[in-house]
């Protein structure tokens, strides 16, 4: 028994340490890039493959709903994704999974409030980060976005990787 709540204890640790890291990472950032950006201009690092450069996104995912009324987006972008976010932070706490599949959902949790955070309080989220890698050009996107996006294609992997099958073997 002892060693069961010694494991909760463990996980619900490794949940908070990366839900409060990224949102704090994420808010500090977002806080940085707005007081910053607009009045150096776009900034270019890595030998011009990262850019900062500040936009505030009213729709999702590459702007997707921008367009959208503002009772839409507000619908759809804060009090359904709100209701999403508390679902799956209810199911990742009353999961018993290991630490990979706690720490991938965990990200997406983080990301995802991340995100929500920006939204309930300016109406928009704020983006900064631009990659070019010859053809490969990103949206802007910001650190929310980097955790919901490793902890779903982690997330993914996890769940879709093959587990070691077990042979049958008799002997007779």
């Amino acid at each position: 028994m002892a060693r069961i709540i010694q494991l909760r204890v463990h996980r619900l640790c490794l949940i908070l340490l990366v839900f409060f890291s990224m949102v704090g990472c994420d808010q500090s950032s977002k806080v940085l890039a707005r007081e910053v950006l607009p009045k150096s201009g776009p900034v270019q690092l890595l030998g011009e493959h990262l850019t900062l450069t500040l936009s505030q996104n009213i729709g999702a995912f590459l702007s997707l709903g921008a367009d959208w009324s503002l009772q839409s987006r507000i619908l759809i972008f804060q009090i359904l994704s709100g209701l999403f976010l508390l679902v799956f932070a209810f199911y990742l706490f009353s999961r018993t999974w290991g630490a990979n599949r706690t720490l991938a959902a965990s990200l997406i949790v983080a990301g995802g409030v991340g995100n929500l955070i920006d939204r309930v309080l300016f109406g928009s989220v704020t983006d900064f980060l631009y990659l070019e890698f010859g053809r490969l050009h990103t949206g802007i996107f910001n650190v929310a976005d980097v955790a919901i996006v490793a902890g779903s294609l982690s997330l993914v992997w996890l769940t879709t990787r093959q587990q070691p099958r077990k042979v049958n073997q008799s002997h007779g």
